[in-house]
């Protein structure tokens, strides 16, 4: 594993929808909500920044310091406090679901899935799996990817999928996503270091179509489970004692040792959470790679890296409110693509998916000097992929071949050509297929 990695925090689901919670305001919903369901010794407590997780990891696990019957109320209050961390959560991601997925997330996933990024994420919520389910992402063989396939299906889902969802393991090529702190949609029998009580239940809802979960169904395919909501700080515990969770965090620090550069996007690096600034310190800190940090106030995490030993010349920032946004679209500006060598004046453009065309080009334009081209796509329904007339010729203008290519849509949206192929449905090429790292919703 080589390449990109990145690490996604809190920050980054806020920039994907401002309904998602940061740590404080998460702190405070559970507390609104832990009243509301009678539980007591809460008065005193106000959430801060990283206090929330301290405070569940200390409920998580039996303190030496406290008496056992004290031990056993928290081992209570803390799974009141997972269930109400994932309702909250559930609850929020809803409201993302209301609105249109963010035009500048499709593109990042379609660099992701092209670049066979691997991602690590601390976040509890489901919105990349919903965005990659929607993004019309296909790999080498043409198969549409799923979000189940960019977890690897770990933890399998444990129930059957609703109509028209796909069944199985299929393993399409794409990127990697590794959720190292639980999910809301992942439950456990709390202690079980084996990991066999673990799974996946199936969660309804999309962009722009949001559902409420019927958590009667899940407690019918994962009778007497909890939420799987792993405590940041809770670095010797069952958490992390079972397999899956082994599997999670080698396989993350394996791509960080062997990255070429590492970006950190929303996460507040903690160094209360012992777990992550362990393996930050023993690969990225040791390594030469390239640091990236993503954040409206960069330079807090910057220093926390500083302080685990990372050289500070090697760090990178990305600032200001719309950080993620922006690093977003200079990750996809960045593509390039290479064409096919035998292209000749015959050959037509399209824009499609896979192998399959699926709108003509109206216009192309090649570009002296920056080795940039950029095309024009008409709407499917007006100008379908068998009336493409503009040939490549029009992209190979004085300089050459272009490595990057960027596609505008009839809504104005842009995003970079990933990958191009010659096809035909009488294998004569006849067409080359332009890939954009985000596809227009149809």
């Amino acid at each position: 594993m080589t390449g990109d990695v990145v690490i996604l925090g809190a920050g980054f689901s806020r920039a994907v929808s401002s309904a998602m919670p940061m740590t404080a305001e998460l702190g405070q919903e559970v507390l609104n909500l832990l009243s509301a369901r009678g539980a007591t010794g809460l008065e005193r407590l106000e959430f801060d920044g990283s206090q929330l997780e301290r405070w569940l990891s200390r409920l998580a696990e039996p303190q030496p310091d406290l008496s056992a019957a004290k031990n056993a109320a928290n081992q209570s209050l803390f799974l009141m406090a997972t269930e109400a961390v994932r309702d909250v959560i559930v609850a929020r991601q809803q409201v993302a679901h209301a609105d249109e997925m963010p035009w500048w997330l499709r593109r990042l996933l379609g660099v992701f899935h092209f670049q066979k990024t691997t991602v690590a994420t601390f976040n509890y919520d489901t919105l990349v799996e919903t965005a990659v389910g929607m993004a019309g992402l296909f790999d080498g063989e043409s198969r549409l990817v799923t979000g189940a396939e960019s977890i690897r299906h770990m933890p399998p889902l444990r129930e059957r999928p609703a109509e028209g969802m796909q069944w199985g393991t299929q393993r399409s090529d794409t990127f990697r996503y590794l959720k190292l702190h639980g999910s809301v949609d992942t439950f456990w029998i709390p202690g079980d270091v084996s990991g066999a009580s673990i799974g996946r239940w199936y969660m309804p809802g999309r962009w722009g179509e949001p559902q409420v979960p019927d958590d009667e169904d899940r407690r019918q395919v994962l009778p007497g489970t909890e939420a799987y909501i792993v405590p940041p700080a809770a670095a010797k515990s069952s958490f992390y004692a079972n397999p899956l969770a082994r599997e999670l965090w080698r396989t993350t620090a394996q791509a960080l040792a062997e990255a070429d550069r590492v970006t950190v996007v929303g996460y507040s690096l903690p160094l209360t959470d012992l777990v992550t600034s362990g393996m930050l310190a023993d690969t990225i800190v040791n390594s030469t790679c390239e640091v990236v940090v993503v954040d409206p106030v960069p330079d807090v995490v910057g220093g926390r890296l500083v302080e685990l030993g990372a050289d500070l010349g090697r760090i990178q920032h990305v600032g200001g409110d719309d950080c993620v946004m922006r690093w977003a679209e200079q990750l996809d500006e960045d593509m390039t693509v290479e064409l096919p060598a035998d292209l000749d004046g015959d050959v037509r453009l399209t824009v499609g998916w896979g192998t399959t065309p699926w709108a003509a080009v109206t216009s192309a334009v090649a570009r002296d000097g920056d080795g940039l081209a950029r095309v024009q796509v008409a709407d499917a329904a007006s100008v379908p992929w068998g009336s493409a007339t503009v040939p490549v010729r029009e992209l190979l203008g004085p300089m050459g071949r272009p490595d990057r290519i960027e596609v505008e849509y009839a809504t104005g949206r842009r995003s970079r050509v990933a990958h191009a192929v010659r096809w035909s449905e009488d294998g004569s090429g006849r067409y080359l297929v332009l890939t954009p790292s985000a596809r227009e919703a149809q």
